[in-house]
């Protein structure tokens, strides 16, 4: 039997070995992109992907988040020139008139950031396969054209999305109202809330257009992708080999979510009757 130290060395040494061979022009990395939703599930899904032992994942590195840019940075990405948008409804609106406006846009270096990002996470990690992802509003629909959907096939894409958009609006107006975005555990306080039901109906009637607009690019470029929807991947017997597959990378035994729901029932909503009736028939899921 090897003992523990020993292996602990061999892998260090084998890491250091392929992390100075990437500088050189070696062991080359591989790419992809999660295009997703808030309340879409992605949390989750990036807690498997850095389970895998060939594949890591990084949150939105085009969010307007001063000390998550800071440390992508530190790590070697390029500081970003330009507006950056958050989650917010001001937010989303700004970006929304500037989609429409590109002469109004300030410059951007997005093509440039994200490719020292993904430069920088494969010299600094053993791991062959790496991937960011982002929500709608975020990236100008030009930008995810040039950057993620030339000629040349290089990123993996996947798209995650909700079939319950509804459910997903309210999940999204709760994580607001208690700025609370990822949970650690399944036991989570609800108190009572009324939703405001247009800005409820704003978010799900968006984000019903995003999903169709990501979709609508990606077969104009006929760029192969990946969709998955939040209810496939909850799912008690979903397998994530289809996953592993797309990426290119051996299939492991079924990782563990390390975030769990935030929203399970809705005896807390004030209102919830009205929202019901509100989206009756719309096609955009029940709850």
């Amino acid at each position: 039997m090897i003992p523990g130290r020993v292996k602990g060395h061999v892998r260090s040494t084998l890491r250091n070995t392929i992390t100075s061979g990437r500088k050189l022009g070696f062991f080359p990395t591989r790419r992809f992109a999660l295009i997703c939703h808030q309340r879409s599930g992605s949390n989750m899904l990036t807690s498997v992907f850095n389970q895998h032992p060939e594949v890591i994942m990084r949150g939105q590195i085009l969010r307007d988040d001063p000390e998550y840019q800071r440390q992508l940075q530190e790590m070697g990405m390029l500081p970003f020139t330009g507006q950056l948008f958050d989650d917010s409804v001001e937010g989303r609106q700004r970006f929304d008139t500037l989609q429409e406006q590109p002469d109004e846009r300030e410059p951007r270096n997005t093509a440039a950031v994200i490719e020292s990002f993904y430069r920088s996470q494969g010299y600094d990690s053993h791991r062959s396969m790496i991937g960011i992802k982002f929500h709608g509003g975020t990236m100008y629909r030009d930008e995810i054209e040039e950057i993620f959907l030339g000629d040349d096939p290089t990123y993996s894409i996947l798209v995650l999305h909700r079939e319950n958009l509804l459910a997903a609006g309210i999940s999204w107006y709760q994580a607001r109202m208690l700025d609370q975005w990822v949970s650690k555990s399944p036991d989570i306080k609800k108190p009572a809330i009324e939703i405001d039901i247009p800005t409820l109906r704003d978010f799900v009637l968006r984000t019903r257009d995003d999903v169709a607009e990501w979709k609508a690019l990606l077969a104009k470029h006929q760029h192969p992708y990946l969709e998955l929807t939040y209810e496939q991947i909850t799912a008690a017997d979903f397998s994530y080999d289809p996953i592993w597959q797309h990426l290119g990378v051996e299939s492991i035994p079924t990782p563990k979510p390390k975030t769990y729901k935030l929203l399970k029932d809705y005896s807390h909503i004030s209102n919830i009757a009205a929202i019901r009736a509100e989206f009756a028939g719309m096609g955009l899921g029940e709850v």
